[in-house]
């Protein structure tokens, strides 16, 4: 398993590599885990966050080392969520006002 990087988007290859899993089970735990949301490219290609990878190393925890079921590593996995997410919430909105606004600077300079 290698280690998360400071990136905004991870490719599938690059989480695949990262969960140390094959990439079609990446896109089944999509299927399973539905608050697991890639953004696709215009290409059908997947980008991953941190947090998405993070969401994917504990669902291979879950199942893999646990031992739970799909159905019960969802509920697990949901719980442990809201659990954690629901107080930082100002928290994820400020982070991605702060991405948003280095890919503006970002565009800004490729434009010139």
């Amino acid at each position: 398993m290698k280690t998360l990087k400071d990136k905004l988007f991870y490719t599938i290859g690059e989480a695949a590599k990262i969960v140390g899993v094959q990439q079609h089970v990446l896109r089944n735990w999509e299927k399973e885990f539905k608050f697991v949301k890639p953004i696709k490219k215009d290409t059908g290609h997947r980008l991953y966050t941190k947090k998405e990878i993070e969401i994917f190393l504990r669902i291979k925890e879950l199942l893999y080392t646990e031992m739970y079921t799909i159905a019960g590593a969802r509920k697990r996995l949901w719980y442990e969520l809201k659990r954690n997410e629901l107080p930082s919430q100002l928290t994820i909105i400020k982070r991605i006002k702060n991405e948003l606004q280095e890919l503006y600077e970002i565009l800004l300079k490729i434009k010139k």
